[in-house]
C-alpha cells in the first residue's frame, strides 16, 4: 500500500492573513487526504484512470485525534472494487499516532459524466495493485 507524506497547512483567510492556530479544521484534513489520493492516482493508475473519469459518490471520515499543521502521513489502499465503482481508504497518521481514516467512493463515468460505466480489466488491474 503506498504511503505519502503531504503538508497540511492553513489557507489564507479572506483578508489574506493566515490563521496562527496549529489546529486544522476537518475540511482541510479532507482536502489533504484528497491530495494524497491524487498522488496515488497519478503514480499508480495513470493512464488507465484519470481524474476526469471519476465522480465522487460518497465520503466518510473518522478522526481520532486533533490534526495540526505540519506533515501528515497517508496510507492509500483500494478497499473494494465493484462493477462501476471502487472505495479508496486513506489511513491518516501524524507524529507517529493514528489520526483517523477517510473513505472515498468513486464511480467510473462516461465522457459526458452522466452515466456510470463498467471498470474494465486494465483499470481493475491498476486498482488491485493498491489493494491489501
Amino acid at each position: 500500500m503506498p504511503r505519502f507524506v503531504v503538508p497540511m497547512q492553513h489557507r489564507p483567510d479572506r483578508d489574506g492573513t493566515t490563521p496562527a492556530t496549529r489546529h486544522v479544521p476537518f475540511y482541510l484534513a479532507l482536502e489533504t487526504a484528497s491530495d494524497a489520493w491524487q498522488l496515488a492516482l497519478q503514480q499508480y493508475c495513470a493512464p488507465e484512470i484519470a481524474p476526469l473519469d471519476l465522480a465522487m459518490v460518497h465520503v466518510s471520515s473518522d478522526f481520532r485525534r486533533e490534526l495540526l499543521t505540519g506533515e501528515l502521513s497517508v496510507d492509500v489502499e483500494i478497499r473494494r472494487v465493484g462493477t462501476t465503482s471502487f472505495v479508496v481508504g486513506l489511513a491518516l497518521e501524524q507524529d507517529g499516532a493514528d489520526a483517523g481514516d477517510v473513505e472515498f467512493t468513486f464511480a467510473l463515468v462516461d465522457g459526458a459524466r452522466t452515466s456510470a460505466v463498467p471498470i474494465d480489466a486494465a483499470q481493475r488491474a491498476v486498482l488491485e495493485k493498491m489493494s491489501p
